[in-house]
């Protein structure tokens, strides 16, 4: 089901945030402006503060509970970046913001006063413009901020991934744009890999790494940390 497969995609990103963490400080030494996305961003998938309670929640209710006592709270993804980067980071997430803080957050990552963005992949909706470009409405030059974009998994929606691509790479950008999807070697992040997110990166011309492979059969032949590390550095789609 949908709800399951977002359950198990917020549980696997939340596993790759050390990762992430650390590609997001190697880009930002280099000069790069850093987008982060994520499938979920609420902590807490049971309780969250809306008017009219979600599937999890009603599914919750409809066993007694039970449910959340099975899947334990996620970390908050912002919450650890933050307490990485401070104020260097920004929330467009939705999570719990108003849409003003979220268009704040926006503007000062388009002007590159705040070099990060934490987002997820549906926030905003469609047609949200977070690439490097001229703004005259916001009295914003662009072509001075190369984008690295961190996702933590494959989009498991052609939708959303087709959104997350174009966010920060489409026509009218001025600077370089790098996309790194994090992923695991399980059966379905390699079948997306391969069969989804490679191609459509290839069909908007995009130089792509590691296609060649089979993240399954690579990882399996590596144990030590600092071979894995290097391994899934070449494997990255970029």
């Amino acid at each position: 089901s949908c709800s399951a497969a977002r359950t198990f995609a917020g549980a696997l990103e939340r596993e790759r945030l050390p990762q992430a963490i650390e590609l997001a400080k190697r880009a930002r030494a280099n000069g790069w402006q850093v987008l982060l996305f994520s499938e979920t961003s609420s902590e807490d998938l049971f309780r969250r503060e809306t008017e009219d309670p979600g599937t999890y929640q009603q599914l919750d209710e409809a066993m007694g509970g039970q449910l959340s006592k099975i899947i334990p709270p996620f970390p908050d993804v912002f919450d650890k970046l933050r307490a990485e980067f401070g104020e260097q980071i920004g929330d467009f997430s939705g999570r719990g913001n108003s849409m003003a803080e979220r268009e704040r957050a926006k503007g000062d990552f388009l002007s590159g006063e705040t070099p990060m963005l934490y987002t997820t992949y549906a926030a905003g909706g469609i047609g949200v413009s977070l690439h490097d470009a001229d703004y005259p409405d916001r009295g914003i030059k662009g072509g001075d901020k190369p984008r690295v974009t961190i996702y933590l998994g494959p989009p498991y929606s052609g939708v959303l991934l087709e959104q997350a691509m174009g966010r920060p790479w489409r026509f009218g950008v001025k600077s370089d744009v790098h996309a790194v999807f994090l992923a695991t070697d399980s059966e379905p992040d390699v079948r997306l890999m391969q069969q989804k997110v490679g191609p459509r990166m290839r069909a908007l011309r995009a130089s792509v790494l590691g296609e060649r492979d089979s993240l399954a059969s690579a990882m399996s032949s590596y144990t030590d940390d600092e071979s894995v590390r290097a391994r899934q550095e070449s494997l990255a789609y970029l």
